[in-house]
C-alpha cells in the first residue's frame, strides 16, 4: 500500500513524534505537544493529489443543475450583464448598478462564462476550485500544527460535512472568500512560527486585499481572530513588530482602485448599498428577512456538520482539556469561538456565514482521530460512536421511506438510492466503529463520497422539472419572437438569468399602467394575484395562457405563475386592456 494512502486510511503512524496519550473527553489525546514540532511531517505531492481528487469528486457532481439560491441568481445575472454590456468595473443588475458586493467573484465567473459559455457549471466552477484551493491550505496548516495524518483526516472531515458540500458547489462569494482567508491564515502561521520573510508577508497582505475584493471587510474578522490567538501565545508574537511584515502592508490596497472608482462614479449609491446596507445594517438588524434565534449557528450546525455532528462536541472538549499541553489547542479554540460568537450576535444570519469556523473544527476532529488511533475506548466514547453512525442511518431510512410513499415521483428512485447509500455505508461504519475507529472513519468518508455523487449526479437533476424559475423562463422564451418581456409578481433573480432577453420589472401601479398603455406586443410573466388585479384572469384562462405551478425555493412556498402574450393591436373597441393571446 502506498505510504500516502496508509497515512490517510490506516492506523499506522507515518510521521515521527512521541505517542504519549491520556484519556480525554473526546477519544484519547496526546499528553505532549505535537504542535511544538511544526512541519515535522510535511505533506507530499501524493497527498496533494489525493486531496485534489477527493475535492473534485465531492464537489463537481450537480454543478450543472439550475441556479437555485437567490444569490446565485443575482450573481449569475450580474455576470451575464457584465459580458453583454462590457462594463467590468460597475456591476449591473437589470441595467442598474449593483454595488452590494465587490466584483472579484463577478470577474472570475464572467471569465468562466467567456471560456466555457453561459453554463451553470462554468460559474460554479469558480466555487469548486476556490474550495479545493482552500482545502489545500487547510492541509498545509494542519500538517504544520500536527502531522500528515491529522491534516488528511481534517480535510476529509471538512469536505464531507454538509455545509461545505452544499456551499462548495454554489455560485456564492463564500468559497472564494474561504480561499483567501485560508491563504492569509496559513501565511500568518508561517510568519509567526518561522520568520516574517518578504515573500510570506507580501502573500499575506495580498490575500487580505483579494478577500476584501471578494466580500468586503468580512475576511478581517476571521484572520483577526487567528492573529489574536497567535498573539496570546508566548514565542509567536514577534511578527507583530516585524518591519518586513508591515513593509508589505500597502499591498492590501490592491482593492483600493476599484473602491475609489466606484465612490467617484456612484458615491451615494455605494454608501447606501455597500457601506450601510451590506456592512452596518447587517450587523445590527436582520436584512432581507435573514433572521435567526439565539444559538442559530449551533442549531444549523446540527445539519451543517453531518455526518460528523455527534463527534464535534467531543473534539472541542478534548481540545479544551488539552489546551495546556498542546500549543495549537488554544489557537484553534479562539480562532473558532470568537468569530462564531460575533456571528451569533449579528442581526443578519445566513447559513454560509459560519463556514470559515468549520475549518478549526475540522482540525480538532482530525487531531482527535489521529491521537486516538489504536487506543482502547471508554464506554462513553463507544456510545458517542454508536450515535455518530446511527444518525446517517436514520436519515437514510427516512429517504427510503419517502421514496416508497412517493414512488411515482421522478425523484423517488434517486432519493431512494441516496438513502440506500447512507444506510448501507454507515451500517458498515457501525460494524467497525468501536473496534477499529480509523477503519470506520475511512468507510464514512467513502460513504459520503458515494452519497455526494448519487445526490449530485442523479437526485439534483431529477428535481429540474420542479425548478420554477427555469420552467417559467422556458415557457416565456418559447412564446417570444423578439418581443419585450414584462414581469410582475415573480421576481426571482434566477428567472432573469434564464430569460432570452432582459425583462422590464413592474410593480403595483406601474404594472397596472404598463399593461394598460402597451404600444407593442409583449410577453407577460405575472403572478396569480397580479393577473387577477390586472383583470386578465378570465381571458388568460380562455386564451390558453400557460400556468406554471412549482416550488419557490427562496421563500419555501408553492406558487402559480402565468405566462402569455399581450397584444395592443388586438384591443377590443372600448376596452381598456389589451387582448390576451395564447402562449
Amino acid at each position: 500500500m502506498p505510504e500516502y494512502w496508509a497515512a490517510f486510511c490506516s492506523g499506522a503512524r507515518t510521521d515521527a513524534g512521541s505517542t504519549g496519550l491520556r484519556s480525554g473527553r473526546g477519544f484519547v489525546y496526546r499528553q505532549d505537544s505535537v504542535a511544538a514540532r511544526p512541519g515535522s511531517a510535511s505533506l507530499k505531492i501524493a497527498d496533494r493529489i489525493l486531496l485534489l481528487a477527493l475535492s473534485l469528486v465531492l464537489l463537481l457532481p450537480g454543478t450543472w443543475v439550475s441556479l437555485t439560491d437567490r444569490d446565485e441568481g443575482y450573481y449569475g445575472q450580474v455576470c451575464r450583464e457584465m459580458l453583454a454590456g462590457g462594463d467590468w468595473l460597475v456591476p449591473q443588475y437589470l441595467g442598474q448598478p449593483w454595488l452590494f458586493k465587490p466584483p472579484l467573484l463577478y470577474w472570475a465567473a464572467s471569465g468562466a462564462f467567456t471560456i466555457f459559455g453561459l453554463q451553470e457549471w462554468a460559474a460554479r466552477l469558480v466555487s469548486v476550485l476556490a474550495l479545493t484551493g482552500a482545502v489545500q491550505f487547510l492541509a498545509a496548516l494542519a500538517a504544520d500544527m500536527y502531522n500528515r495524518r491529522t491534516a488528511l483526516i481534517a480535510c476529509a472531515c471538512f469536505l464531507t460535512a454538509g455545509l461545505p458540500l452544499i456551499v462548495g458547489r454554489m455560485l456564492l462569494t463564500d468559497p472564494l472568500l474561504l480561499l483567501w482567508m485560508m491563504a492569509a491564515v496559513w501565511l500568518l502561521w508561517r510568519i509567526a512560527t518561522r520568520s516574517a520573510g518578504v515573500a510570506l508577508s507580501a502573500g499575506f497582505w495580498l490575500s487580505l486585499g483579494l478577500g476584501v475584493m471578494t466580500k468586503g471587510p468580512t475576511i478581517l474578522l476571521f484572520v483577526w481572530a487567528f492573529g489574536l490567538a497567535l498573539l496570546l501565545q508566548p514565542g509567536r508574537r514577534k511578527w507583530i513588530v516585524s518591519g518586513r511584515f508591515w513593509m508589505m502592508s500597502p499591498l492590501v490596497a490592491i482593492a483600493a482602485p476599484w473602491f475609489i472608482y466606484i465612490a467617484q462614479r456612484h458615491g451615494d449609491l455605494f454608501t447606501q448599498r455597500f457601506l450601510f446596507a451590506e456592512i452596518i445594517l447587517r450587523m445590527v438588524e436582520p436584512s432581507c428577512g435573514h433572521v435567526g434565534p439565539p444559538g442559530y449557528y449551533l442549531l444549523l450546525s446540527l445539519a451543517g456538520l453531518l455526518p460528523w455532528t455527534a463527534l464535534v462536541p467531543g473534539a472541542v472538549a478534548e481540545t479544551w482539556g488539552n489546551r495546556r499541553a498542546d500549543r495549537a489547542a488554544p489557537l484553534l479554540l479562539v480562532w473558532c469561538g470568537l468569530p462564531w460568537l460575533i456571528l451569533e450576535l449579528m442581526g443578519t444570519k445566513l447559513p454560509h456565514y459560519v463556514l470559515p469556523c468549520y475549518v478549526p473544527l475540522a482540525i480538532m476532529l482530525g487531531r482527535m482521530w489521529d491521537a486516538g488511533a489504536g487506543r482502547e475506548l471508554l464506554p462513553g466514547q463507544r456510545a458517542v460512536l454508536r450515535l455518530w453512525t446511527a444518525v446517517p442511518i436514520v436519515i437514510g431510512l427516512g429517504m427510503l421511506t419517502a421514496a416508497v410513499f412517493y414512488h411515482s415521483a421522478a425523484w423517488a428512485w434517486p432519493v431512494g438510492a441516496a438513502g440506500l447509500v447512507l444506510v448501507a455505508g454507515f451500517w458498515l461504519v457501525a460494524r467497525a466503529a468501536c473496534r477499529r475507529p480509523l477503519a470506520a472513519y475511512r468507510r464514512a468518508v467513502a460513504s459520503m463520497a458515494l452519497f455526494s455523487i448519487v445526490a449530485g449526479a442523479w437526485l439534483l437533476p431529477s428535481l429540474e422539472p420542479h425548478r420554477l424559475s427555469r420552467v417559467v423562463a422556458e415557457k416565456a422564451n418559447g412564446c417570444n419572437s423578439g418581443m419585450p418581456v414584462i414581469v410582475g409578481g415573480y421576481e426571482e433573480p434566477s428567472l432573469f438569468f434564464y430569460l432570452a432577453q432582459p425583462p422590464q420589472v413592474l410593480k403595483g401601479r406601474d404594472l397596472a399602467d404598463g399593461l394598460t398603455d402597451l404600444k407593442r406586443p409583449v410577453v407577460a410573466i405575472l403572478g396569480a394575484s397580479e393577473l387577477t388585479a390586472a383583470g386578465l384572469a378570465e381571458s388568460a384562462a380562455r386564451e390558453g395562457w400557460t400556468s406554471v405551478t412549482g416550488f419557490n425555493y427562496s421563500y419555501g412556498r408553492t406558487e402559480t405563475i402565468w405566462v402569455g402574450r399581450l397584444d395592443p393591436r388586438e384591443r377590443s373597441p372600448g376596452a381598456s386592456r389589451p387582448t390576451v393571446s395564447g402562449g
